[in-house]
């Protein structure tokens, strides 16, 4: 699993960042729900128990600034990234 944008947060900080969690086992786990919900409120988890892709992965990412992820496949996007900052695309 991976949490892109990653950096060191302290257990006490709590941010507004939109977080989407694509990871079926990650949304399974109670305890990993809660310390993320602690940190992160504003949180998606993938309840279909289906690993996501193609268009399904890219509509649950929208909006959301973080993602967390297992299985699925990220790929950087050849038509819409830029210098300025990385797009990512579903395979």
């Amino acid at each position: 699993m991976y949490l892109l944008q990653c950096g060191a947060v302290s257990s006490d900080t709590r941010h507004d960042t939109p977080v989407a969690v694509a990871s079926r086992s990650f949304s399974r786990d109670a305890r990993l729900r809660a310390e993320l919900i602690q940190r992160y409120p504003r949180v998606r988890f993938n309840e279909t128990g289906h690993t996501l892709a193609g268009a399904a992965l890219v509509d649950f990412l929208l909006g959301h600034t973080k993602a967390i992820t297992g299985l699925e496949t990220l790929v950087p996007c050849p038509t819409c990234a830029s210098s300025a900052s990385t797009a990512w695309a579903s395979t």
